[in-house]
């Protein structure tokens, strides 16, 4: 096994650490610098935080953070190597959707989707739930949840065709995301954390 490095959190104010002070900004041209650096010292990933409110306070750390599909739109084309990895909180992202950012996301890649990955994030923190009305999200079910997800993500990305489906957790009739762009290969996923 292999060590790989990474940059964690970079996207958001604060970043990883909840400082009082000298709290990082998040500001687009320093996080590209970072992400151009981070390349060219053979880091391997890049993986933001993704977090819809912040932990309040006076500096109120994570009160900012870019969304990661948007941020790695950005910087897929200034890097050639470095991974890079977008964060979905399964609760706030229905899998078709998500299997339509994705083809975005790959077509701004010129088509390749071997650099980008998801980390798929099972769950949510609580006070993000009630922004979205999802308070009985099912958080006992969340892996159960998940496997569907995937399921659904996979079949939506890949499709030629319009189709329906059955599983426990999601339905639908008639899906497509985006059937003229073709993809060869679905992002990997992965679970950072404790997700």
């Amino acid at each position: 096994m292999k060590l790989k490095l990474g940059l964690f959190a970079f996207n958001s104010m604060g970043g990883i650490s909840l400082l009082k002070k000298n709290l990082w900004n998040a500001n687009w041209n320093e996080i590209e610098n970072l992400v151009k650096k981070a390349e060219q010292n053979s880091f391997n990933f890049i993986l933001p935080l993704s977090k819809i409110t912040g932990w309040k306070g006076k500096k109120n750390p994570h009160g900012f953070a870019y969304e990661t599909f948007v941020m790695s739109a950005g910087l897929i084309n200034i890097t050639k190597k470095i991974n890079i990895i977008s964060t979905i909180h399964i609760p706030l992202t229905h899998p078709v959707h998500a299997a339509k950012i994705c083809k975005s996301l790959i077509a701004i890649n010129k088509g390749k989707a071997g650099r980008i990955y998801i980390n798929l994030v099972a769950g949510c923190v609580k006070t993000d739930l009630e922004i979205f009305n999802l308070e009985n999200f099912k958080l006992k079910e969340k892996y159960k949840i998940a496997s569907d997800w995937i399921k659904l993500f996979k079949k939506s990305i890949t499709a030629e065709k319009p189709f329906n489906a059955n599983y426990e957790h999601f339905k639908g009739k008639n899906i497509v995301a985006d059937v003229n762009r073709k993809v060869k290969a679905v992002p990997k996923i992965i679970s950072a954390g404790y997700s």
